[in-house]
């Protein structure tokens, strides 16, 4: 995705090096304050709930409308590559691999 922004070099290394220091920063920080909270209070239960469904939507936005759109919008009708049933089959291996994913997180 930088690559193809149009950014400049360095502006895209700047991009690329925060993106990639943002996850071991967040798990320093979350090390470091685990010692300080009740993990069974009211209100870390609330922030971690708020925080998981904000990471949750984030996920599934970035996949539905950046990943999955831009696949799906890719068949052509008539063309030997895709089609109707082309695209039919895509959205049932979406549907079957989404709903595998939710079988697992309540069997979990």
């Amino acid at each position: 995705m930088v690559l193809r922004g149009g950014f400049s070099t360095l502006k895209g290394a700047i991009m690329i090096l925060t993106y990639s220091l943002t996850c071991p920063v967040g798990i320093a920080v979350g090390m470091a304050i685990a010692s300080s909270y009740d993990a069974e209070s009211e209100r870390a239960r609330g922030v971690q709930g708020t925080l998981n469904g904000v990471s949750g939507g984030m996920l599934m936005y970035i996949s539905l409308v950046q990943l999955v759109a831009e696949d799906m919008g890719r068949f052509v009708p008539g063309s030997p590559s895709g089609g109707a049933s082309a695209r039919l089959l895509s959205f049932l291996a979406l549907f079957l691999g989404a709903g595998s994913m939710c079988i697992l997180a309540v069997w979990s």
